[in-house]
């Protein structure tokens, strides 16, 4: 019997609910009038309920108009624009066109920002901004048990582990410096600097393309079905499920089942680890589509 991790080369990982435990709340009103200080604080005039209908209107607007550019049903807008354009924009949700919209306080103040120092002040501004408002949403954050055993143990043996992961820069590049986890990782590819996320082909295929992957030789791991399996199953490259949400075998064939019929995969099958433990990689196995 041979262990998982002495079929493959290369170790592509996925972050959140594979490497890093996270729970977040954006709904909290509290973090909202948090938000809505800190922007009244640089000029913009919001209340709680105003500043986060702007927000989630600038997603969704960003959303489809990057959808629609790139042809995809899986776009991945960068956050660091919404904050960046909230100190611009209106807080009303009128057309650009209605004479009634008048530009926000901020307008003014950014506009006579042009220096080169006064730019980067406010670029330092909205990104420490973005982090702050990231952190304190956080209710869990911290890494599984495994992670850091299992990424050690990985290098030592010479593999090359990547991480594939649908993530905001703005956020993620922190918290990946937070664990301490960057330096086990021979590239990093974060969703929202690539404009598209998992499952969408193009993602894994840039990581492919850029590292020269050979695809039997490589393996996907990551807690959901629908992105980070499907990602690997449209290449044809093997995936491991890590079962961090703990869901029942029952459940979990009916989100395989799901993946197959919508991604045009009927005889897929990836591996599985029931546990969620990732250590089991290592472990010997019968059958590797039976972890």
């Amino acid at each position: 019997m041979t262990a998982y991790a002495d079929l493959k080369k290369n170790f592509i990982f996925d972050l959140y609910g594979t490497l890093l435990d996270i729970w977040t709340d954006e709904t909290n009103p509290s973090l909202w009038k948090w938000l809505a200080t800190k922007y009244c604080q640089a000029g913009s005039d919001y209340t709680a309920e105003e500043i986060s209908s702007v927000y989630h209107r600038l997603v969704k607007e960003k959303e489809a108009e990057l959808g629609k550019r790139l042809n995809t049903k899986w776009p991945e807008i960068e956050l660091w624009d919404v904050f960046r354009d909230m100190l611009r924009c209106d807080k009303s949700d009128h057309s650009p066109d209605d004479p009634n919209n008048a530009s926000s306080a901020s307008d003014s103040v950014i506009a006579s920002e042009s220096s080169p120092a006064r730019q980067a002040d406010t670029e330092k501004w909205i990104g420490e901004t973005a982090v702050s408002f990231r952190v304190r949403s956080r209710l869990r954050f911290r890494l599984f048990e495994d992670t850091l055993p299992v990424l050690r143990e990985l290098k030592k043996r010479g593999k090359k582990v990547y991480l594939l992961s649908n993530a905001q820069a703005c956020f993620t590049k922190y918290e990946i410096g937070e664990t301490g986890i960057g330096e086990y990782f021979d590239k990093i590819l974060i969703s929202s600097d690539r404009h598209v996320k998992k499952p969408e082909k193009r993602f894994m295929g840039m990581l492919l393309e850029e590292e020269h992957l050979n695809i039997p030789d490589s393996v996907m791991i990551g807690n959901d079905y629908s992105s980070d399996v499907a990602s690997a199953a449209q290449w044809g490259m093997d995936a491991i499920f890590l079962n961090t949400d703990g869901y029942s075998a029952e459940d979990r064939a009916g989100r395989l089942a799901q993946m197959r019929q919508q991604f045009h995969v009927p005889d897929y099958k990836p591996a599985v680890i029931a546990s969620g433990r990732l250590m089991e990689i290592f472990s010997p196995v019968q059958d590797p589509g039976k972890v």
